[in-house]
């Protein structure tokens, strides 16, 4: 069963509770303090899997929890941590808050989003025992794994997405070029969730998704459309199968029109995705009627290719048209262009603007490996003007670890973030010598080299 949608709750594991313990031991009363702390608690970790289809399994189980840390104990041992769960999602998820604020695209085989973290063990006795205080008898309790209820939505992630009204012969022919089997029926909606099916042209291999039939009014809701045109979102290129052995539902043309309306109305980035044309069920329309077709649409600046995919006929050059169309196409950056910033993720690839100013402006550029010596780090950078923000968790840990009132703790805060490639980030998103640099409550200028200074 195809399921795109899911809700579930996640706990990650609570921390273990710290030890009240004292060493007792012949001929030594008071030994002092020897208690153990106690565990962090499991992460909730989502891991994206590429033999997973759907997100159906969630519909059968809907709450997951990480394993509790264990509690400290005497003689100075430490709980164990408990296990971190991982749950594996299809490729293309989209993890929601309940506020319906996104907190993960997950799009990449293999990437890992940390939903929720673990407790922080309790401290034992042993770590609160000072010169003047040499036998504590309280432990810290241990911390409270995050609870989170969240929402799981699946786009589609699909280099070529058929589209048409029902019965125009999408199912049809996914079957012919490729190893996709869906229910094809002489009736319309036979197909009632989008298909996937893998396309081998030459040395080259795209995934072709057959999205359920169009109505009009789609783009509102009718007929599941929205259900429908989200899966859409993701595909590079639009096949538009027009059947033009039946005039009664109206034109080609006027059909042809009809969807990209609905398209435009659902989301206007659809409308200018690129697009061919695939007359289908030739064998059964006049030719008259398919030559006045293929004219009209050519003259207003589409590709057009008549098929009959039962036969074959046609279907050669279209795959192979398909195939070419995708290798000139380049993957749409749009949205990291419109928040104009520089993402450095885990792989060590950079997305932002291009360096210095000889670049146009919201050009992309990318550093495909990291400085030599540079760790990866997960952080973000918000160019606002000639003002530069560093954001997120990796950025705030090391943070709270530096003393910034002290010269030696501000410059391994400085060697950290030339190793961990931000200097390097900054500077692909073209900063000069002079702009600020923000990063939490720290505000500096950034001079290459060593001459940063605090403010």
């Amino acid at each position: 069963m195809f399921v795109d949608r899911a809700t579930i709750s996640v706990k990650a594991g609570d921390g273990g509770n710290g030890c009240v313990s004292f060493y007792r031991a012949k001929y030594l009363p008071n030994g002092g303090p020897d208690g153990g702390s106690g565990g962090a608690g499991g992460d909730i970790w989502f891991i994206v899997d590429n033999n997973l289809r759907t997100l159906s399994d969630f519909r059968y189980k809907r709450k997951y929890s990480a394993e509790n840390g264990s509690d400290g104990a005497k003689a100075n041992q430490t709980g164990a941590s408990g296990q971190s769960l991982e749950i594996r999602v299809p490729p293309g998820t989209m993890i929601r808050g309940e506020d319906g604020v996104l907190l993960a695209d997950l799009n990449r085989v293999g990437q890992r989003f940390l939903a929720a973290r673990g407790g922080r063990g309790g401290r034992g006795n042993r770590t609160y025992a000072t010169a003047t205080r040499q036998a504590p008898g309280f432990a810290q309790p241990g911390e409270k794994g995050t609870r989170l209820n969240l929402k799981l939505e699946l786009k589609l992630l699909a280099d070529v997405g058929l589209v048409g009204l029902p019965n125009a012969g999408k199912s049809t022919l996914l079957s012919v070029i490729s190893a996709a089997r869906p229910k094809i029926a002489d009736y319309p909606f036979t197909t009632l969730t989008p298909q996937l099916g893998i396309v081998t042209v030459g040395q080259t291999a795209f995934v072709v998704a057959d999205i359920p039939g169009l109505i009009e009014n789609a783009s509102v809701g009718a007929g599941l459309g929205h259900d429908f045109l989200r899966h859409i979102e993701r595909t590079r290129l639009l096949v538009h199968l027009l059947d033009v052995s039946d005039m009664t539902d109206g034109s080609p043309e006027d059909n042809f029109d009809l969807i990209n309306r609905e398209l435009e109305r659902y989301d206007v980035n659809l409308s200018m995705r690129p697009q061919l044309v695939a007359l289908t069920k030739i064998d059964l329309a006049e030719p008259t009627a398919v030559a006045e077709t293929i004219l009209n649409l050519t003259e207003r600046g589409y590709e057009v290719f008549p098929i009959c995919a039962p036969t074959l006929t046609g279907v050669a050059a279209l795959v192979e048209r398909m195939a070419g169309l995708l290798a000139e196409i380049e993957v749409d950056l749009a949205a990291a262009l419109a928040r104009d910033r520089v993402v450095i993720d885990s792989s060590g690839v950079t997305i932002g603007r291009s360096t210095a100013g000889q670049g146009r402006p919201g050009q992309i550029h990318r550093l495909t490996t990291l400085p030599e010596g540079s760790v990866a780090a997960d952080f973000e950078i918000e160019v606002n003007g000639d003002e530069y923000e560093i954001t997120g968790s990796w950025i705030e840990e090391l943070l709270a670890r530096i003393n910034f009132r002290d010269t030696d703790s501000f410059r391994f805060f400085q060697r950290q973030i030339k190793q961990h490639g931000v200097v390097a980030a900054l500077e692909a998103a073209g900063i000069k010598p002079g702009n600020t640099v923000s990063a939490g409550d720290l505000l500096f200028d950034y001079y290459p080299d060593d001459d940063s200074r605090d403010e």
